[in-house]
C-alpha cells in the first residue's frame, strides 16, 4: 500500500466557499481565480479606465491582476509560476485571447504551457472577461 498524500488547503479571504489554492503531494491546483478585490468585486487595478479605455484591455489587466495573485499564493507554497504545467483559461469572449495572452508572456516569456482557452457565457463578477486554473509543481 503506497503511502497517504499529504494535501493542504489554502484558504481564500474572499467571500466565497472555496480555497484559493489546494496542495496534494508534489502540485498546487488553484482554481477559480479572478481579478477580484477582497469585496468581491472587479479589483481597480483590473479596470479599464473608463477615459482612456483605448490605453487598456480589459482581459490583459484581468490575467496581470491574477496572475500576480497567483505568483504570491505559488511563493506561500513553496513554488512559482515557472513551474506551472497546465493552465487553463475561461473567457467571456474567445476574442480576449490574445490580450490575455500578453500578461502571461510577461510573467512567463517563451513558456508555452498546455492549456485550453474556454469560452463561458457569463463569469459571477460583474465586468470580469477572464478566470483561471492553475496546476503548478511544488518541487
Amino acid at each position: 500500500m503506497s503511502a497517504a498524500i499529504a494535501i493542504r488547503r489554502y484558504p481564500t479571504p474572499l467571500p466565497v466557499p472555496f480555497s484559493k489554492a489546494v496542495r496534494a503531494g508534489d502540485f498546487l491546483f488553484l482554481s477559480g481565480l479572478m481579478a477580484v478585490d477582497a469585496a468581491g468585486a472587479l479589483a481597480p487595478a483590473a479596470r479599464v479606465d473608463p477615459g482612456r479605455p483605448w490605453f487598456g484591455a480589459a482581459a490583459q489587466l484581468q490575467m496581470e491582476t491574477i496572475l500576480d495573485r497567483a505568483a504570491r499564493i505559488c511563493r506561500k507554497a513553496g513554488t512559482t509560476l515557472a513551474n506551472v504545467v497546465r493552465a487553463q483559461q475561461f473567457h467571456v469572449s474567445l476574442a480576449d485571447f490574445h490580450a490575455a495572452w500578453q500578461a502571461w508572456d510577461r510573467h512567463l516569456p517563451g513558456r508555452y504551457l498546455p492549456f485550453s482557452a474556454i469560452e463561458v457565457p457569463a463569469l459571477g463578477v460583474p465586468g470580469a472577461v477572464v478566470m483561471l486554473d492553475l496546476w503548478v509543481y511544488v518541487p
